[in-house]
């Protein structure tokens, strides 16, 4: 699947399916084995049969950029948000949640969050560099300049087989050894 405003384009077995958005598809994200995406006016889809079927009320269609999806449950989603911090996603309502990042997160933008591991999340944020959390929304990483990356501003991040996390930044990408006893960016 590529996704660009107007369109999701599925590549399978030699061909190409379009799907055109309604008002504009902001995001594409495989959050555990459900493929979602959020159309910019109607809310969050998830990818069922060949169809896109939304999965937000329409009371909780939400008003703001979806950065990241990661599955929780059957279904249930934590969702991060570009300038409104983490919410929840459960039986298509989205429920803000409250963190002890909160502040941060809404200070400098959320631009990729992934899963690390059962209990650790990573958020790259445009000003703060990686900050890693725990379940309940505590921060016990912060790796950022000071620790390495060649600067703070983290646009994309990916978690290797081997559990470690490579971030993409404005002027290259830093390897970061997250899966290890030593820990060391390059």
């Amino acid at each position: 699947f590529f996704r660009a405003w107007d369109r999701i384009f599925e590549f399978k077995n030699e061909n190409i399916r379009v799907y055109s958005a309604v008002s504009g598809w902001q995001m594409l994200k495989l959050a555990g084995d459900k493929l979602l995406a959020q159309d910019k006016d109607n809310g969050i889809f998830q990818f069922v049969n060949t169809q896109w079927q939304p999965i937000t009320s329409k009371k909780s269609i939400p008003n703001f950029v979806i950065t990241g999806a990661i599955a929780l449950g059957n279904d249930s989603f934590l969702i991060s948000s570009l300038r409104d911090g983490l919410f929840t996603l459960s039986n298509g309502m989205l429920t803000k949640r409250i963190t002890s990042a909160e502040s941060i997160f809404i200070k400098s933008n959320i631009y990729a969050f992934e899963q690390i591991n059962s209990s650790e999340f990573v958020a790259g944020t445009t000003s703060e560099g990686c900050l890693v959390i725990i379940n309940a929304g505590q921060i016990v990483q912060q790796i950022a300049r000071p620790e390495g990356l060649q600067n703070n501003n983290i646009l994309s991040i990916y978690l290797d087989k081997d559990k470690n996390l490579w971030a993409g930044l404005n002027n290259g990408i830093s390897f970061i050894a997250y899966n290890s006893a030593i820990k060391y960016i390059k």
